[in-house]
């Protein structure tokens, strides 16, 4: 999608010139003007994502009734806030309009010269905008932010006396929590007062005529070999990928809120220790049916230990925790664990087969149902397992040889740790009928 054909100069920019039409008949322009109270553009690499965001912020900021406002712009990370998302307000955003930028850490604030203030915050850590008060909640390359982010930041968007709204835009990131809350019909927001409250515009790479034919000759080049990213990264669609490694895992089956008054004969956590990596942590319950219960997940970048510490302690003691079943690889990090209380002990190290043989196995819609359930709040291993996928099937090959590399499969081996740790325990159980049967 275009942006616009020359720089605004002036105060007075006629953001009407915005006219490029997306597949659904739409403009850029509608986009701009939307009113709904979340609005999303969703596109392929190069679609001016970011751009049509800044306009739409330019274009609220314009309005004379929502002067003083303020608003809270956001990216993953703070890399990408500076490189894209801040790059781009100063491209677009006349210098007549900024009274004043102000900086502070991972964080930027801009004063505008009609009392607005624009807050660039970095996603990764949404609790450091807890208890700020917003009339606009701007996330960039949303599909990359984990959903608790959300959960943490629409609690702002309460400054009184102006209209408020969320605007989400970036490229989608398969079927995760994304496409459950604001696309499938199963999961997403409801009406309210018979209205609708999401407002879609969806942009391929082809749409923007000024991204040049080299790019997006160079895109289709890139992902001639793997469709599925092809129609992702260039189509802009929320793929579910071929060849997934859990092809049972349906959300509208799998996915549902704990029952009322469960109660848990055992509580067990699954560790995966990361440096650069994320760290995650997973706790499932088993009820007195037999049935697994997925229902806490702690899933960070460079992860404070001390914060991380204080999680799985606040888990043990809140829900009885008997044991968190580690990355059998990190002896040290578990030492750690138990030093400071954590009754932690090393994973089965069984190999990723005998793992995913018998998640796929709890996942089969058996009478009474499935054996393993998850809810919506474990938005990481929701997201993980409905893209974690195969790369290929030679019948030569190991099985986590087939396995797509550079895979979020975090939360994945949280799981597995931590379900063998429930097998294990179950007197008399014996997971080679699981896995050979």
């Amino acid at each position: 999608m275009v942006t616009a054909t020359a720089e605004p100069q002036t105060k007075e920019i006629d953001l009407t010139r915005l006219k490029c039409v997306i597949p659904t008949g739409a403009t850029q322009e509608d986009f701009v003007f939307d009113r709904h109270k979340y609005v999303l553009w969703i596109g392929g690499r190069g679609c001016a994502k970011t751009a049509s965001g800044i306009f739409k912020l330019m274009e609220y900021m314009h309005t004379p009734e929502h002067a003083g406002a303020a608003i809270l712009a956001t990216a993953p990370t703070w890399r990408q806030l500076q490189a894209v998302t801040i790059r781009t307000f100063d491209r677009w955003v006349p210098k007549e309009w900024i009274r004043k930028k102000h900086f502070s850490g991972d964080k930027m604030w801009v004063d505008m010269t009609n009392g607005c203030t624009v807050f660039f915050c970095n996603a990764s850590n949404p609790d450091s905008v807890r208890g700020m008060e917003v009339a606009v909640i701007w996330a960039d390359e949303i599909a990359d932010c984990d959903r608790d982010f959300l959960d943490v930041v629409m609690p702002c968007l309460r400054q009184p006396g102006y209209p408020h709204q969320v605007i989400l835009t970036g490229t989608p990131k398969g079927r995760n929590w994304l496409y459950q809350m604001f696309i499938d019909p199963q999961s997403r927001l409801p009406f309210i007062d018979g209205k609708e409250q999401v407002s879609l515009y969806r942009a391929r790479s082809y749409d923007n005529p000024f991204l040049g034919r080299d790019y997006t000759a160079t895109l289709e080049s890139q992902y001639s070999g793997n469709r599925a990213m092809y129609d992702q990264e260039v189509m802009g669609d929320f793929v579910r990928y071929e060849g997934l490694v859990y092809p049972a895992f349906d959300y509208g089956t799998h996915v549902k809120p704990l029952p009322a008054n469960v109660h848990f004969k055992r509580v067990v956590g699954g560790v995966d220790f990361g440096l650069t990596e994320p760290t995650a942590a997973l706790l499932i319950g088993q009820d007195e049916s037999g049935r697994c219960w997925e229902f806490k997940e702690f899933f960070q970048r460079r992860a404070n230990l001390g914060e991380f510490l204080a999680t799985l302690a606040k888990w043990r003691d809140e829900y009885h925790v008997q044991r968190y079943f580690c990355d059998p690889h990190g002896d040290r990090e578990i030492q750690t664990l138990v030093a400071n209380g954590i009754p932690a002990v090393k994973g089965d190290a069984r190999s990723l087969e005998t793992r995913v043989r018998v998640v796929n196995n709890l996942l089969e819609v058996k009478a009474g149902g499935p054996g393993l359930m998850t809810t919506s709040n474990c938005v990481n291993l929701i997201t993980e397992k409905q893209s974690y996928s195969h790369a290929g099937s030679g019948q030569d090959d190991k099985f986590s040889d087939t396995i797509k590399k550079k895979q979020s499969d975090h939360v994945i081996d949280c799981e597995g740790y931590a379900i063998l740790g429930i097998m294990s325990s179950q007197q008399g159980h014996n997971i080679k009928q699981i896995i050979f049967r």
